[in-house]
């Protein structure tokens, strides 16, 4: 199941590939999916298939109720997809994103859960994110940030709260993390939720919108949809 530590460290490996490749290349989202896939395969096991970004395995075009769209992780069951997962990673310019980043959620999960495909979705933010590109190569130190704030955090809380609609993922996972910033390291950490929001931001993080709690859900789900023999 899910690792901090181990999350951690394919977030500074995407940096890392970010920094190397720079911000329109696939190689930075390798390593983070490879993480979660790793933890849904051993969520859902044997009889069901992982597809993802990697080395060996590709994205999954899904069929949705508008448009056909690759999936970021699917997991599928004799061909058939049972489960998808949508993977966003804010690296900068978090001002002139936030806002599309939540709409295109909504839109790509009703796009798929009017199919009856649960769709769940990670959002990672930075709490202080920089303002512009840090991969074209300015002096990092001079690169303004901006502080990701309650209010940010507080659709997405008012969203996982509204009865189940189509728009609404199954489930929300949102680790907020903080990155040390150098020409030759990233050191990312888990930002302490209760310094950086107000109590109810805080704990939200820290239960519903937790990747924890994201991985149990979609356990929950799987074991009830899909019951191991073993448990009838």
């Amino acid at each position: 199941m899910f690792d901090e530590k181990s999350f951690i460290v394919a977030v500074e490996e995407s940096f890392r590939m970010y920094k190397e490749r720079g911000a329109r290349s696939t190689e930075k989202l390798k390593p983070l999916h490879k993480y979660i896939a790793g933890v849904l395969k051993s969520i859902w096991g044997n009889g069901f298939e992982v597809h993802y970004m990697g080395q060996d395995t590709k994205e999954l075009k899904v069929t949705g109720k508008y448009y056909p769209k690759k999936i970021d992780i699917t997991i599928t069951r004799n061909d058939k997809p049972v489960f998808c997962l949508g993977i966003k990673f804010v690296i900068s310019s978090l001002s002139s994103n936030i806002y599309n980043y939540f709409e295109q959620m909504m839109g790509e999960t009703a796009n798929i859960q009017t199919k009856r495909i649960p769709y769940a979705q990670v959002i990672i933010f930075q709490h202080k994110t920089p303002k512009e590109d840090p991969s074209k190569g300015k002096n990092i130190a001079k690169i303004k940030l901006q502080k990701l704030r309650d209010q940010d955090i507080k659709k997405y809380m008012t969203l996982i709260n509204d009865p189940k609609k189509q728009y609404c993922p199954h489930s929300i996972g949102i680790p907020v993390i903080d990155i040390a910033w150098t020409k030759t390291r990233n050191k990312v950490s888990m930002t302490d939720v209760k310094k950086a929001f107000s109590e109810d931001i805080a704990e939200a993080l820290k239960t519903k919108l937790s990747l924890q709690h994201l991985f149990r859900e979609i356990k929950k789900y799987k074991k009830e949809k899909y019951p191991s023999k073993r448990n009838g």
